[in-house]
């Protein structure tokens, strides 16, 4: 099963381009204030690049910490929501963001949520938990397509990637892009790049991966965060030590 999630941008029927961001930043452990600020001068640098649509890595508000994400865990009201939304609204941008979400009264869910200019919240939830994860986190249920401007972005968080059946049912429901919020490691990096290029051939697909640079966790991040273009060519790629905001457009 998978969500599709129109959102508002008031565009006129002839527009056939997107720009897309992917936020990369080096996180601060559980510091969801200064993480916030990272976020919103990120969100200010995407907004230069006339960025319509911008993830952020893998539980970014609060750095990739399983173990006591439950104690940082936000609903949509909390303060970095608000802020973020607001943000959303003044740039015309659609944001994604990473944190432990409280939805219910159960392990928090390892989330991504959605906010799009004048629209209502919504969120996506990691179905494909890894490792130590399963003991903290609850995990999704279904997929969830945005649908911006004519074009179908299909949303995964890190291990979904490892499973071919997550991008191939975003496929299935007409995905025109992938876009994964993640952490890579520097050791992990140079497979996963390997895999995400396959993916962007075999699907015929835009692939994005937004990654961290610096520690998060036990993990030292590779930074790079890239993206293929359907022949699985790296059309935009960060370095591997600054926070930044790289882009690509889709075009029909």
């Amino acid at each position: 099963m998978c969500t599709t999630l129109t959102t508002n941008h008031k565009v006129a029927q002839t527009t056939s381009a997107l720009t897309v961001g992917l936020a990369q930043l080096a996180p601060i452990k559980c510091n969801i204030s200064e993480n916030l600020t990272k976020h919103i001068e990120l969100v200010k640098q995407a907004a230069k690049k006339q960025v319509e649509l911008l993830i952020f890595p893998e539980l970014s508000l609060t750095g990739y910490e399983p173990e006591i994400s439950a104690d940082f865990a936000i609903t949509y009201g909390s303060h970095p929501i608000r802020v973020l939304h607001n943000l959303a609204n003044k740039h015309s941008m659609t944001i994604l963001v990473g944190t432990p979400l409280r939805i219910k009264n159960t392990a928090p869910e390892l989330g991504l949520v959605v906010l799009s200019p004048d629209a209502p919240i919504r969120h996506y939830s990691k179905i494909h938990l890894h490792g130590i994860e399963n003991e903290f986190f609850s995990a999704g249920k279904e997929q969830m397509l945005l649908s911006m401007k004519g074009f179908s972005i299909g949303l995964a968080i890190c291990a979904d990637t490892t499973h071919p059946e997550h991008i191939q049912h975003a496929v299935n429901a007409g995905a025109d892009c992938y876009l994964a919020s993640l952490l890579i490691s520097e050791q992990g990096y140079s497979a996963d790049a390997t895999m995400f290029m396959k993916y962007a051939q075999q699907h015929n697909i835009v692939v994005g991966i937004s990654n961290f640079v610096g520690q998060s966790g036990p993990y030292t991040c590779a930074g790079k965060s890239t993206f293929w273009n359907t022949n699985g060519e790296v059309v935009a790629q960060a370095n591997d030590v600054h926070e930044t905001v790289i882009t690509t457009t889709l075009s029909k």
